[in-house]
């Protein structure tokens, strides 16, 4: 029951911290996403792979594993360094990156045909006011499908960077 106790403990740290982290990525995400768009979107036929959000990312867990490797887990350093460790991550998150990145792109055009920012701005609701501003914000397809990924990929950074650090 202890070590129950300690995982979930060590989890919702680890959760916050990346809530950070995510914090920083979607914002460079959406940054990217305003300025730079669709030049960082790379067709492969029936896939989008958007580079936006592997820029965004690599932000995001560059933060995450600094703080998380010094405040959430027992880093082992008997086999390999932190920087070793930290190639480590980088590696594993640049497949992540490119499996994360192609599964939004998937759900952008998934969400694209469903545009709720368009409906939501056409149907005169909340005109003008910042709310109608978010709620603009938040149903951009691009948007949605970040927000879609992210629990999936926080679960198996969690358990990626426990057995980097405590086992490795």
């Amino acid at each position: 029951m202890k070590k129950l106790k300690a995982l979930l403990i060590q989890a919702l740290k680890f959760f916050g911290i990346s809530g950070i982290g995510w914090l920083i990525d979607f914002s460079v995400f959406a940054i990217l996403h305003k300025f730079v768009g669709e030049s960082l979107v790379l067709n492969l036929g029936v896939l989008k792979l958007d580079a936006c959000n592997m820029i965004s990312m690599l932000c995001g867990v560059t933060f995450v594993f600094f703080v998380s490797t010094r405040k959430t887990f027992n880093v082992n350093l008997k086999r390999f360094s932190l920087k070793k460790k930290y190639l480590l991550y980088i590696c594993y998150q640049l497949v992540m990156m490119v499996i994360s990145s192609l599964i939004v792109g998937g759900f952008i055009n998934l969400f694209t045909g469903l545009d709720g920012a368009t409906a939501f701005s056409a149907s005169g609701v909340f005109d003008g006011n910042v709310l109608q501003k978010v709620v603009l914000f938040v149903l951009k397809p691009e948007i949605s499908a970040k927000i879609c990924v992210t629990p999936i990929t926080m679960i198996c950074n969690f358990l990626f960077m426990k057995f980097l650090s405590e086992k490795v």
